[in-house]
């Protein structure tokens, strides 16, 4: 008997499977049951043969009970559909396992999508996560969340290794940037340092090469410590050439230090220890701004009660559109931001009409509208910190910006400075010189 009536295409899927071994027996009595054929419709469920497949599956596993799986390949029929022709479609689904070095390769991939995207270990026990994830592959089984963290851990190690493998490979000095954040959720510290360097192809290289938890005091010794140990761990110490960091006094401490300690151990003097240009910037303003602090202050209340309500701003829009110019948000400075006060006093000069207007029907804005006087302050201040504030963007918007960069702007500002200093009727030289002069 042929069998070639019966569909096993749902089987070319599978690369794994293989031809039965021999054919399946005949069913007896198919041609002398006429009297049965002839009671039953061609359609009736008790017409349709079954076929010789079934006898490849099993329905008492232990992991499927119920369903039909596959001896040979492990394979369950996760349903069984009519398709009104007398034959069923069957919709094949792998519920094996993939074996270890498969499994392996998509852990990574959870490893790497937790650790890129800065997702909770807990994340993987997510019910739709693991829904999704079946759907796109139900063979793999997800590791659970202290096995991730047990992953994670183990691949942090890994690629440490093969750091210590790139770093012996530098082929001469190197340079170190560092600096300590602290969280404000829960005041934790942090100390990053970075390492810059060029590798044999002349290509510039850098990357993060640790965050160091930050527990003990923030002082210059500590940190000290805290940056030799990293460096002592990759073998790092006799490659140092130089250390940049921010002005806070704890850093300058332990630049001085470091090189003290290179220059014992080592005997090398060749260290230097760098501040950060964008930095000196901010305080150098920052330090000029105070001299005009009464008027900055009056600058600030009077933006904060415009952007606080509501009314305000509506009005001073209407105000903006009647004289023809164009409206800007009220901004509010930042301490830690030299620039972000630059910005807050151009806008409200640029919309000082405006204001003037809203403050003639307003008392809590009119007190604190700078007089002339105070105008001529602001003025001249923002003439002396305006090639600032281009240096601070130069700065901030290069991705490298080297020593040859800063000695050009720092040089620039420097003439600029000089040449309000003794300028006859400029009202704000005492700014000058103490940008100028910082210490």
């Amino acid at each position: 008997m042929s069998y070639s009536n019966y569909d096993f295409e749902d089987f070319n899927n599978f690369d794994e499977f293989e031809p039965f071994e021999q054919d399946a027996p005949p069913i007896e009595d198919e041609e002398n049951d006429d009297n049965y054929e002839d009671s039953e419709d061609e359609t009736s469920p008790q017409s349709r043969q079954t076929s010789p497949t079934w006898k490849y599956f099993n329905e008492q596993t232990i992991q499927h009970p119920g369903y039909p799986v596959s001896s040979i390949h492990k394979i369950k029929i996760g349903n069984v559909k009519n398709t009104g022709k007398n034959q069923s479609t069957l919709d094949f689904r792998r519920t094996d396992p993939w074996p270890e070095k498969e499994k392996n390769e998509r852990d990574i991939a959870v490893v790497e999508w937790v650790i890129g995207d800065a997702q909770p270990f807990r994340s993987v026990e997510n019910l739709r996560f693991k829904i999704m994830i079946n759907k796109f592959d139900s063979r793999y089984q997800i590791p659970d969340e202290k096995t991730v963290k047990t992953l994670v851990v183990d691949y942090f190690k890994e690629k440490r290794k093969n750091i210590q493998e790139d770093l012996n490979a530098i082929p001469g000095k190197l340079s170190l940037t560092a600096d300590m954040w602290t969280s404000t959720c829960n005041n934790d510290a942090f100390l990053g340092l970075t390492i810059h360097y060029i590798d044999n192809n002349w290509n510039l290289k850098n990357f993060l090469l640790d965050i160091i938890s930050f527990t003990t005091r923030h002082t210059g010794n500590n940190i000290a410590n805290a940056i030799k140990s990293v460096l002592t761990e990759f073998n790092l110490l006799e490659k140092t050439l130089a250390l940049t960091t921010d002005n806070e006094s704890a850093m300058v401490v332990c630049g001085r230090i470091i090189a003290e300690e290179l220059t014992r151990e080592l005997n090398d003097q060749s260290f230097r220890h760098y501040r950060c240009s964008a930095h000196i910037l901010n305080l150098a303003a920052q330090q000029g701004i105070k001299i005009i602090d009464d008027e900055v202050v009056k600058i600030r209340e009077l933006m904060k009660k415009i952007k606080h309500s509501t009314l305000r701003c509506d009005r001073l829009r209407e105000l903006c559109s009647i004289e023809n110019l164009t409206y800007y948000k009220p901004q509010l400075d930042v301490e830690t931001r030299w620039n972000s006060t630059y910005y807050m006093i151009v806008k409200f000069q640029k919309m000082l009409r405006p204001i003037e207007m809203l403050a003639a029907t307003d008392q809590d804005i009119k007190k604190f509208v700078p007089d002339a006087q105070g105008w001529i302050k602001i003025n001249d201040t923002l003439t002396l910190l305006e090639p600032l504030e281009k240096a601070t963007v130069l700065l901030s918007a290069s991705s490298y910006p080297t020593i040859s960069d800063v000695r050009f702007l720092f040089l620039g500002i420097q003439q600029h400075l000089n040449d309000y200093i003794g300028k006859e009727g400029f009202s704000q030289s005492e700014v000058a010189s103490s940008i100028l002069h910082l210490p």
